[in-house]
């Protein structure tokens, strides 16, 4: 289904006279996310995102001879602002600060609750010169803190977790090439975690004592294009691979966790005003690991302080 809606937008953007696609490089890269923009010195950028996760499982516990099916909902409402600032043509500096809502429904009793998220920083830099039509290349390196709510160290049948509970390291490349009235992208990233030691969690009837969660890895592609003046159309996939961590229990020992496959396809628009962008887009699960559907709205500004 993603080929389908990539084809659309080249088709469109093919399709319309040129007069009437007149955002520029520079604003369709803004409207796909700060990690393709490229870098201007001086130049302070502030973004707000909101983006909702929705996802439904069905399990089954089976216990004492008796079997039973439920569903497990989890609803997540990321408040996030984004904050940067572009150094000499080349690097730029972010840090991203998110506030969580979230709520869990498990068999007959839901728990909800709301608290800061994992906050990031980073560095960018552009390692291609941005002149017009040419490819912009930019290289990321971004460490996520473990300031939300662990799900290692709460009881959820009380608390929600806001937070991924461990630290990681992203690093990544980002490709975006004008290409007349489209703009086709792509990322290649690997996420490396840190093991979670010194815990000391009920749960199952045993102590959990460390969690290694597995190293990540995976990218985007997408395409992009203006269908009017000040209006795009982006398509995108986004696909992560997650090697299986495992669990250490102070009496069970070691339990390994498998694998997961993190695939979402999506599709937005972006609608530009002076220098201020709004950005929806909806996507949906591919892979049973990938939430069933999300909707995000980034509000991205930036302005020239120096």
């Amino acid at each position: 289904m993603i080929q389908k809606l990539c084809v659309c937008v080249m088709i469109v953007g093919l399709w319309l006279p040129s007069s009437a696609l007149s955002q520029t490089p520079q604003e369709l890269r803004a409207g796909i996310g700060y990690a393709y923009q490229s870098v201007g010195d001086g130049k302070l950028g502030i973004e707000y995102a909101l983006t909702i996760f929705h996802d439904e499982e069905r399990i089954e516990d089976v216990a004492a001879s008796l079997s039973r099916a439920a569903k497990v909902k989890d609803l997540i409402v990321d408040n996030s602002l984004r904050f940067s600032y572009d150094l000499l043509n080349r690097v730029s500096l972010t840090i991203a600060v998110p506030y969580v809502y979230r709520k869990v429904e498990f068999w007959e009793s839901d728990t909800s609750g709301s608290n800061i998220g994992d906050v990031s920083a980073g560095f960018k830099v552009q390692l291609t010169e941005d002149k017009g039509a040419a490819p912009v290349l930019n290289f990321l390196a971004v460490w996520y803190f473990p300031t939300g709510q662990s799900p290692y160290e709460i009881n959820p049948e009380k608390k929600v977790a806001t937070g991924a509970g461990y630290r990681s390291v992203e690093m990544g490349l980002t490709f975006s090439q004008a290409m007349g009235k489209v703009m086709p992208f792509a990322r290649l990233a690997y996420i490396l975690t840190l093991q979670q030691e010194s815990l000391d969690n009920m749960r199952y009837g045993d102590i959990l004592a460390e969690y290694d969660p597995g190293d990540l890895f995976g990218g985007e592609l997408g395409l992009t294009g203006s269908v009017e003046e000040s209006v795009s159309v982006t398509a995108s996939v986004e696909y992560f691979y997650q090697f299986g961590g495992h669990y250490v229990y102070r009496y069970s020992g070691k339990v390994p966790e498998a694998d997961t496959i993190y695939a979402v396809a999506t599709i937005g628009a972006g609608f530009t005003v002076g220098k201020v962008s709004v950005n929806p887009k909806f996507g949906f699960g591919i892979t049973d690991d990938a939430p069933d559907f999300l909707f995000q709205i980034r509000i991205p500004f930036d302005m020239q302080v120096k």
